[in-house]
């Protein structure tokens, strides 16, 4: 079971994303069957009811986006990657079988207040700003690993975060770059979920390892820390001073 999608208008009325398709439950999950419209046993990443419409039930396979307005009865493509070359795929060798890692969807996440949708990839994120019609790809700037395993968006402070292999990173959409969040994880995040206590604070939970780790998000108003990336020529520069070191022996 990879997610789990609850209906907003039918509390009866599940969906979930498996590695053997897309399943229905109308009784609260005593009993469940495949969408009549969607029969394929392939697997299924995410799916989710997007707020911003209650109606649109939005489901991505490893390669493809797929949006339905009658609760499952019937799909419409909605956005799909393109296939790489083999000259292009991430080709390894295991005791001579090749196996090729080929960009796919990962995850997805919204905001409620707009109609905008953002879709993790192995390759990077993707956003739409009009509910899924056009998509462009988010900037790379600062994401030290574009693997993508999970979104999560703060409605409240308009914050879009990614948990990748090197750590949770949120972006910065003025400066379009990513930062990484500091979060003392001993393992590789691998799930991201909101939530706002009955103050009003709001916190990032981080699934990674056997724990769950809580990061609380600054303030609406308080000030984001500074940070600096660095361009690719001062990095140049940067190694080259470090060759230049003496090593301890010398020293």
């Amino acid at each position: 079971v990879y997610d789990l999608a609850l209906s907003p208008e039918n509390s009866a009325q599940l969906f979930l994303a498996t590695q053997q398709g897309l399943f229905q439950s109308l009784d609260g999950g005593r009993n469940w069957k495949r969408p009549l419209d969607w029969p394929q046993k392939e697997p299924v990443e995410f799916v989710a009811f997007l707020s911003f419409d209650r109606s649109l039930l939005l489901m991505g396979t490893e390669r493809e986006l797929f949006f339905s307005k009658d609760d499952g009865h019937s799909f419409e493509s909605g956005f799909s990657l393109s296939p790489r070359t083999e000259e292009e795929s991430d080709v390894f060798e295991f005791e001579e079988e090749v196996v090729s890692f080929a960009v796919r969807f990962s995850s997805a996440a919204y905001s409620s207040k707009h109609s905008s949708l953002w879709v993790g990839t192995s390759e990077g994120v993707y956003e739409s700003r009009d509910a899924g019609v056009t998509w462009a790809k988010l900037s790379e700037s600062g994401l030290e690993d574009k693997r993508i395993d999970d979104l999560a968006y703060s409605e409240k402070s308009g914050t879009l975060f990614a948990a990748t292999p090197r750590g949770v990173f949120h972006f910065h959409p003025a400066k379009k770059s990513w930062q990484r969040i500091e979060a003392g994880l001993a393992h590789a995040p691998v799930s991201l979920a909101l939530q706002i206590s009955g103050s009003g604070e709001e916190k990032l939970l981080i699934a990674a390892g056997n724990s769950i780790y809580e990061w609380a998000l600054p303030q609406p108003g308080m000030e984001s820390p500074s940070f600096f990336v660095p361009s690719p020529e001062r990095i140049e520069l940067f190694k080259k001073l470090i060759s230049l070191e003496p090593n301890a022996r010398e020293i």
